[in-house]
């Protein structure tokens, strides 16, 4: 009798148990859906997805145990702390049995070229030093309005790079950049992707006013190498339009020398600061 109960249990056991799945997220795009998937491929979690009313669910499993669904969540929450356990019969009702690793969702979107313009906000703020004898001079204002256009190529891994140009202007100076920028685009949450970059180019500013009245010389033109981080977020509108909100500071070494009768200085812009509104294209 006991061998019987024992058999019981262990049948009850093994086969009791409903397969269950891991939820990860929920998207519109399908460049995140492909972004989940690559990651996640990286450290051998199976992916699957659905396509339910214009959005991606996208779930981890199946997995056999409650032991093993556990580990697998412990390791996922890692990355997305918001995923839980679901149970197979919630699953299957949205799930296609498509392997993200398919042909159906491999076959297209793996690499993108996209476009970009970004409005936005803009600040530097310059530096007189006097070099000899006294020279009051206007100091330019700090503020500045910009526009940038990128085109850019996405890989599926994550990283991104953007060929840029960038004009910053007021009623004082204009400052032309172009720059090359190599980016991390971190896990989407909530459908908003969070990244960082790193960027290098060249600087060209100009000014469009004397900073005091009958200067004897003015430097009015100044080139510099550029380098900076940015940081922020992009949100997909659908598979082929994002938006974003950056923040991106840059270094540079601009020098405008003033020269008066009996005395001499210089003007210095070493760092811009530029909060950043952008939609991208992707193609």
């Amino acid at each position: 009798m006991k061998i019987i109960i024992f058999i019981f249990l262990l049948v009850s056991t093994v086969f009791g148990y409903e397969q269950s799945y891991i939820k990860i997220a929920k998207t519109s795009s399908k460049n995140t859906l492909l972004s989940v998937n690559s990651r996640f491929a990286e450290i051998g979690v199976p992916i699957k997805y659905s396509y339910t009313d214009s959005k991606y669910l996208i779930y981890a499993g199946p997995y056999d145990d409650e032991e093993s669904a556990k580990e697998g969540l412990e390791i996922i929450k890692k990355y997305i702390p918001s995923a839980f356990i679901v149970k197979s019969e919630d699953a299957q009702r949205v799930i296609k049995q498509k392997d993200s690793q398919s042909k159906n969702i491999s076959s297209k979107g793996d690499d993108n070229f996209f476009v970009g313009l970004d409005l936005g906000y803009s600040n530097s703020a310059s530096n007189h030093i006097g070099k000899e004898g006294s020279v009051v001079a206007k100091a330019p204002y700090e503020d500045f309005g910009s526009y940038g256009l990128d085109l850019g190529y996405e890989f599926k891994n994550g990283i991104f790079c953007t060929l840029g140009y960038s004009q910053i202007i007021n009623g004082d100076i204009i400052m032309d950049n172009i720059y090359l920028t190599l980016n991390y685009k971190f896990l989407t949450y909530y459908n908003f992707s969070p990244y960082f970059g790193l960027f290098v180019g060249n600087s060209y500013l100009k000014w469009n006013m004397y900073p005091i009245e009958n200067p004897t010389s003015f430097d009015d033109q100044s080139t510099s190498v550029l380098t900076g981080a940015q940081f922020g977020v992009s949100y997909p509108i659908n598979d082929e339009i994002s938006l974003s909100l950056a923040y991106r500071v840059a270094a540079m070494d601009h020098v405008s020398a003033l020269e008066i009768p009996g005395s001499s200085s210089e003007l210095h812009h070493k760092r811009l600061d530029n909060i950043l509104f952008g939609i991208q294209y992707k193609f």
